[in-house]
C-alpha cells in the first residue's frame, strides 16, 4: 500500500510542479520520487535490478566526477512515467460500459476465416490503441482468447494495428517524449504523422492479408444494431479524448505528456462521479493498486535510473562524439541520419538499452549542433525509429507483450513474423522523409 500511495503522490506533486513552481513542492518531488524507486527497486528480481542499479551508480558517479548534483536527473523521466502509468485508467469506461466485448464478440464468427479475422483483430486495435497504449493488445488478447487463431496472424494483427499509433498518439511513449524534449506542438507534428500512420496501416493490411478469396459464407452475419452501436461509441470516446488533447495544448500551452496525465486522470474520474458504484470503484483501485505495484516495477525502476543515467552522459564526451556523427550524417543526406538513428536506436535496444536512454540522448546531442534539418522531420525519426526498436528488441514491452500473448518468442514473431513489414516501414518512412 505505501508503494502504491508513494507512486500516486509522485504523479500528483508532477503534475503540480509543472503549475506551481514552488522550491517546498520541488523537493518533496524530488524525495517522493527517490522514495518510489527505492520502493520498486527492492521488489525487483534478476538482470533488471542488477541493470537498474548499474545506470543509477554509473551516473552518479559520473555527476560526482563534473561536480553536479548526485542524482540530478531523477525526475527526468517522470513525465513519461506518468503517462504510462495513468493512460491505462482511460479503459476502464470503455472496459465497464462493454462496449469492447460488444464490438469483438463479432469476430467470434470469423475464427475459422484467417482474412476477416486479421482483418478485424487489426483493426480493433487500430481503433482502441491511440488511447490504451500498449494495453490495447492485452484487452483485445484477453477478449477473443477463445478464439482459435494462429499465433502468426495474432502477431501481425497486433504489430499492425498498434504500431502506427505509436507514429501518431500522443497517449504513447514515443510521441510524448520527442515533442516534450524538441519542444514542439503536437498540432504541428500531427498532419505528418498521421498521414505516415494511415499509409502505415494501408500497407500492413495488404501485406500481411491472408492467403485465399475474400468470401462471405452463410455462417457469417453482418454487425448486429447494438454492436454498430458499440463501435460508434468507441470512436467517438476515441476522438472525443483526442479533440480535448488538442484544445487543452492550444488553451493552456503546456507539454503533451502534462496534458495526457491530466486528461488519464481527468475523464475515467468523471465517469467514476457519474456512472460507477463504490463496488466498482473500489474493484478499479484494487486493479489499478496492483497494477502498479507489481507489473510497472521494471518500467518505473528502468525510467527513473535511465533519467540519472541519461543526464549525466549528456554532459560527457559522449555527447560529442554523437553531435559529430549527426553532423555528418545530415551533411552527407537526411537518409543517412535516418538509418543512422534506426541502427544506432535499435543496437542498444537489441543489448536492453532502452530507447527512453538512447533517445532523448541522441535529440540533446542533435539541438547541439544548430543543424537545419526540419525539427518536425527530425521529430518523425525519432518516433518512427523508437517504434522500429520497440518492435524489434525482445528486451522491449511491445515485443514482449505480443510474444507473451501469441506464445512465441521474441525472435519469431519480431523476425519470422513481421520481419519484411518493417523492412518495407522502413523503405516507407526513408522515401516519406525524402518526399517531404
Amino acid at each position: 500500500m505505501l508503494a502504491f500511495i508513494l507512486i500516486v503522490l509522485m504523479c500528483l506533486f508532477y503534475i503540480m510542479n509543472e503549475f506551481l513552481s514552488f522550491s517546498i513542492i520541488n523537493s518533496i518531488y524530488l524525495i517522493l520520487t527517490a522514495g518510489v524507486f527505492i520502493l520498486m527497486w527492492v521488489r525487483l528480481t534478476g538482470l533488471t535490478k542488477v541493470f537498474t542499479m548499474i545506470l543509477l551508480v554509473a551516473g552518479m558517479m559520473i555527476h560526482i566526477y563534473t561536480g553536479d548534483f548526485i542524482i540530478e536527473g531523477l525526475t527526468q523521466n517522470v513525465p513519461l512515467l506518468a503517462l504510462l502509468l495513468l493512460a491505462p485508467l482511460l479503459s476502464v469506461p470503455l472496459r465497464r460500459e462493454g462496449l469492447l466485448e460488444g464490438a469483438i464478440s463479432h469476430l467470434e464468427q470469423y475464427q475459422h476465416h484467417p482474412r476477416y479475422l486479421f482483418y478485424g483483430i487489426s483493426s480493433m486495435t487500430a481503433v482502441v490503441s491511440p488511447v490504451l497504449n500498449m494495453g490495447a493488445i492485452r484487452i483485445v488478447n484477453g477478449l477473443i482468447a477463445h478464439i482459435k487463431a494462429s499465433p502468426q496472424v495474432l502477431s501481425r494483427s497486433y504489430f499492425v494495428g498498434l504500431t502506427p499509433a505509436m507514429i501518431w498518439s500522443p497517449f504513447l511513449a514515443p510521441v510524448g517524449i520527442v515533442l516534450f524534449y524538441l519542444d514542439l506542438q503536437y498540432l504541428s507534428f500531427m498532419p505528418l504523422a498521421v498521414t505516415f500512420a494511415f499509409l502505415q496501416l494501408v500497407i500492413g493490411l495488404l501485406l500481411f492479408r491472408p492467403a485465399g478469396k475474400f468470401q462471405k459464407d452463410d455462417s457469417m452475419t453482418a454487425f448486429s444494431r447494438k454492436e454498430r452501436l458499440d463501435l460508434i461509441k468507441i470512436l467517438v470516446f476515441v476522438l472525443m479524448i483526442l479533440g480535448i488533447l488538442l484544445v487543452s495544448e492550444q488553451l493552456l500551452d503546456e507539454s503533451m505528456l502534462l496534458l495526457v496525465s491530466l486528461i488519464s486522470l481527468i475523464v475515467p474520474g468523471i465517469w467514476f462521479v457519474l456512472r460507477a458504484t463504490k463496488k466498482i470503484f473500489k474493484e478499479e483501485m484494487s486493479t489499478f493498486q496492483n497494477r502498479l505495484q507489481h507489473q510497472s516495477k521494471n518500467e518505473i525502476c528502468l525510467f527513473l535510473s535511465a533519467g540519472v543515467f541519461g543526464n549525466a552522459v549528456a554532459g560527457t564526451g559522449v555527447r560529442t562524439l554523437l553531435e559529430d556523427a549527426m553532423i555528418y550524417a545530415s551533411e552527407f543526406s537526411l537518409i543517412f541520419l535516418f538509418l543512422f538513428f534506426v541502427l544506432c536506436v535499435s543496437i542498444c535496444a537489441f543489448l536492453g538499452i532502452h530507447q527512453v536512454i538512447t533517445v532523448p540522448l541522441l535529440i540533446t546531442a542533435f539541438l547541439s549542433t544548430g543543424s537545419d534539418v526540419d525539427p518536425l522531420l527530425f521529430a518523425f525519426i525519432c518516433v518512427f525509429t523508437w517504434m522500429v526498436a520497440s518492435a524489434l528488441s525482445p528486451l522491449n514491452a511491445l515485443n514482449i507483450i505480443v510474444s507473451t500473448s501469441v506464445e512465441r518468442s521474441g525472435m519469431t514473431v519480431a523476425y519470422k513474423y513481421n520481419g519484411v513489414y518493417f523492412l518495407v516501414m522502413i523503405v516507407l518512412a526513408g522515401g516519406f522523409l525524402m518526399l517531404f
